[in-house]
């Protein structure tokens, strides 16, 4: 019973020195110890959200960096993955839209390409 006494001493020692580092801390290592806590947590989110493609970079770009602070791992993943459906079914309909008038956009050419088909 002892042994268990003193362990919890000591880790309580710990903890408010831990505190007492917090609070005294130049501000300097409180923003690099916040920031470091919060890629830990965007690694960890990164992991659980499934492998996207190049456009995972922009979908974590466009969160901001106060949902970084206020959600968990699993909810930044959930988050990333809700926001590429998104995009995509975006995507999927603004293609159908311009299959559907009959012309694409041409980068190249900067001009709207017909894409249908002559008539017999």
């Amino acid at each position: 019973m002892t042994v268990s006494i003193h362990a919890r001493i000591a880790s309580a020692n710990t903890l408010s020195k831990l505190q007492i580092f917090k609070s005294n801390a130049p501000k300097r290592d409180k923003q690099r110890i916040h920031k470091m806590h919060h890629q830990i947590k965007i690694n960890k989110a990164q992991r659980l959200a499934p492998k996207l493609p190049k456009a995972s970079a922009e979908i974590w770009r466009s969160i901001p960096a106060k949902l970084h602070s206020q959600l968990t791992s699993k909810q930044l993943a959930l988050v990333v993955e809700v926001l590429d459906s998104h995009w995509h079914k975006a995507a999927n309909h603004t293609t159908n839209e311009i299959i559907a008038e009959g012309y694409v956009w041409s980068n190249k050419h900067q001009a709207l390409l017909d894409i249908t088909y002559p008539q017999h």
